[in-house]
């Protein structure tokens, strides 16, 4: 490679260093960015942010801000779908994506369940928390939440849905056999009964939705109430007024194709809430 080549590789490389800088300073980009569900960092507050935490800050601002973020990261799931790298979404039956993380998976397939020792230790957590809560007069309720993949399983790849274990989930519950029923809430059978018919989380995201949230919220206050007569009476699903919405969610941005996977998902909204 003669003299004049590696002035030119400097030069481009130089440019494009540059107009990532750049970018970064006037937001420029080539494609509009996804919601995410986080917030992004927020610019550092120099004049009331001490100094030695300025590296750490400017550190988290620039990776949520840096130029052309969105089109790299379009570009990058764009590459790995096409040469078959993006494994971190399971494609489903009619449409569900799953989040393909080892932990989940794992837990699902039962290869991952508690030993003797762990489930001691939860056990004993779990009564140290209700005892020292109980000294001072405060109830406690610990509440297991089922995930995706526990809830709609029916939705899986048949090859996956055949390798089915015993969750974390089951052996806890085995292990406390009844212990804590009173301080504990197990949403996936009542969510399991209330699903008829009904999709309680988002097809192509990880978290669940309006109808899904409301079903726990109703079961948890109708348990605490038990314990706590005095909770205000709350909404029920009648006194609330339900919108479809477009939605593509975080499974839908991970597969590289956020537009493909785009849905219309029920929304909940209370009429008297003018705020």
């Amino acid at each position: 490679m003669n003299k004049l080549h590696h002035t030119v590789l400097i030069i481009v490389f130089a440019i494009i260093l540059l107009a990532g800088l750049l970018g970064t300073f006037f937001r420029w980009d080539f494609d509009e960015p996804d919601s995410e569900n986080r917030r992004l960092a927020d610019a550092p507050d120099f004049k009331h942010t001490p100094f030695k935490d300025w590296p750490e800050e400017l550190e988290a601002y620039f990776n949520d801000h840096f130029g052309f973020r969105n089109t790299f990261i379009r570009r990058h799931w764009k590459i790995m779908r096409k040469i078959e790298k993006s494994n971190q979404v399971i494609f489903a039956n009619e449409g569900w994506l799953f989040f393909n993380t080892p932990i989940i998976i794992q837990d699902y397939l039962g290869n991952k369940n508690p030993d003797s020792k762990k489930k001691d230790r939860v056990t004993a957590s779990l009564q140290s928390r209700i005892d020292w809560l109980k000294k001072r007069n405060i109830e406690f309720l610990f509440v297991l939440v089922p995930n995706k993949i526990s809830l709609h399983q029916e939705h899986l790849p048949n090859q996956l849905k055949e390798l089915q274990g015993k969750s974390n989930r089951k052996c806890l519950i085995e292990t406390f056999d009844g212990r804590f029923d009173k301080n504990m809430l197990d949403l996936l059978p009542l969510l399991s009964h209330k699903k008829t018919g009904l999709d309680l989380y988002l097809k192509t995201d990880t978290h669940w939705n309006d109808l899904g949230a409301f079903f726990a919220h109703e079961a948890i206050i109708e348990i605490l109430r038990e314990q706590l007569p005095d909770l205000p009476k709350t909404i029920t699903l009648g006194d609330l007024k339900i919108h479809m919405e477009s939605i593509n969610g975080d499974l839908a941005r991970l597969s590289g194709a956020p537009k493909k996977h785009t849905l219309q998902s029920e929304k909940l909204s209370n009429p008297l809430n003018k705020s």
